[in-house]
């Protein structure tokens, strides 16, 4: 994976009994294809962890799909008193695609977004 820079905007607007929240992500993938280089023995490339390139490629966009670039959220809080209060939060990463060379010297696709909804209630003691 490669070092990557995160830029990240957001936005509240509160009074005493409730806020409002909004915000925006946006970096590239860490994951680069790796290089390939197959002969009649198999994948000859290897990265600085002594991984042939066509296995990593296989193994960063099956186990470790860390595709999404943007993500966009929005959110709030509402407090019935000065004890309890209540949260709610969307987060959501529109799909992204990378295609690779597998180990098996096809292109394998991967499709990633995301999703997700958070309810928190929080009780001051």
């Amino acid at each position: 994976w490669v070092d990557q820079d995160v830029i990240a905007l957001g936005y509240q607007y509160a009074t005493e009994a409730w806020a409002v929240r909004v915000g925006y992500n946006y970096s590239e993938s860490p994951i680069e294809e790796q290089e390939t280089n197959f002969t009649a023995a198999g994948d000859t490339s290897f990265n600085d962890a002594g991984i042939n390139g066509s296995t990593a490629n296989t193994l960063n966009l099956l186990g470790f799909p860390a595709t999404t670039e943007s993500h966009v959220t929005v959110g709030g809080t509402y407090g019935f008193n000065k004890q309890a209060s209540v949260d709610l939060a969307l987060a959501y990463a529109p799909e992204t695609t990378n295609t690779y060379t597998n180990f098996a010297q096809q292109d394998i696709t991967v499709k990633h977004s995301q999703t997700s909804v958070s309810v928190g209630l929080n009780y001051n003691f």
